[in-house]
């Protein structure tokens, strides 16, 4: 006959074992929420999901400044509120123009603080507007110890590590200032103006 004492000892051991495997459980889903499948990993290349024409765009280095690029009813990028004149649009549109491709590096599965890679705050907010009115956003954060990516905080909330050639060459837009238009060369002189007349014999 098992004692007393001996039902009291099995009794602990399954609500303890009960208690570790509910923990695990919700670990489990923690983590499966915090990380992409390799699936979903691989069908995400770039960090933005660009359908449309670019037709503005936003850039915070966050604390410091930001700039706020838009097209105008011509197709030309101008700084919001200014005119064409001002940047050469032609440069700003190679510039931008990558953002439909920007390659992201990898994606990581082991999501520590965001704190500690730099996105929480993060070191630079990037918001793209599209033609048709569809905002996209990102957070960017620290450089990799390898330097050869920054780390990302994209739209779906899952943290990504970004080329780092590409995306500083977007972050430049505001940290450096924006290329000027060449100035326009010099017409030639009509013929009449600006010669220097003659000498002439006094009469």
């Amino acid at each position: 006959m098992i004692r007393k004492s001996t039902w009291i000892v099995l009794l602990i051991f399954a609500i303890l074992l009960a208690v570790v495997l509910l923990w695990q459980r919700m670990q489990d889903q923690k983590a499966s929420e915090a990380t992409p499948t390799a699936a979903e990993a691989a069908e995400r290349q770039y960090l933005f999901d660009i359908a449309g024409e670019v037709a503005g765009l936003r850039i915070e280095h966050v604390g410091e400044n930001s700039i706020e690029l838009v097209k105008d009813e011509n197709g030309q990028w101008v700084l919001a509120g200014s005119s064409a004149l001002d940047i050469d649009s032609a440069s700003v549109e190679a510039v931008v123009g990558q953002l439909s491709t920007l390659p992201l590096v990898s994606t990581l599965q082991n999501i520590p603080q965001l704190q500690d890679l730099g996105l929480e705050p993060p070191a630079y907010r990037i918001l793209v507007i599209q033609k048709d009115g569809t905002q996209l956003v990102a957070s960017v954060g620290n450089a990799t110890p390898t330097g050869s990516g920054y780390y990302v905080l994209a739209g779906d909330r899952r943290v990504y590590i970004a080329n780092e050639v590409s995306l500083q060459a977007i972050l430049d837009l505001v940290d450096k200032p924006l290329p000027t238009p060449y100035p326009q060369p010099v017409g030639e002189i009509p013929a009449g103006e600006g010669a220097i007349p003659e000498a002439t014999s006094a009469p």
